[in-house]
Parts: structure tokens; sequence; C-alpha cells
């Protein structure tokens, strides 16, 4: 899948990311392994920094990015900015 997909970062979430330090090593050596050379040193493995919520929230994100009633939306400024 990373081969033909080539992401950038692979993240291990839930209950695979409380196993880990057992669990990481083995799956970078297999993606070593196995992703072509030239996608080797451009995959990044971690950890989930969500917990159980990750799935959840990536998923309202993408459906808030890609809402046809929201992609229009303009942004909110920050504070001590002016809208255009």
């Amino acid at each position: 899948m990373c081969n033909a997909v080539g992401p950038g970062v692979i993240v291990l979430g839930g209950a695979l990311a409380a196993a880990c330090a057992p669990l990481f090593e083995p799956v970078g050596r297999a993606l070593t392994a196995h992703l072509m050379p030239l996608a080797r040193d451009h995959v990044d493995l971690r950890p989930a920094a969500l917990g159980q919520a990750g799935g959840a929230l990536g998923g309202i994100a993408l459906v808030l990015r890609e809402s046809p009633l929201l992609s229009r939306s303009p942004a909110r400024s920050r504070a001590g900015e002016e809208d255009p």
C-alpha cells in the first residue's frame, strides 16, 4: 500500500499505539525491507498523538474541509487582524 499511495507519514494508533516500543521496531524493519528504495527515507512512522479520538477527529476534519456549505465560508481572522 505504501508503495502505491506514497504516504509521508504512517500513524499507528489505538491499541497499536499502546504497544508502541515492541511494535514499532518490527513495523519499521518491514517498511525498510518492502518499500521501494526512493521512498524509504521519505516515510515517517509515528505513534498516534490523539488517542482513541483520533479517528473521529480526523473524520470530522475531513467533513468540514470537504463540505460544500463550509468550503466557501471565510476563515476566521486572528486576534488583532482585520477581515478583508
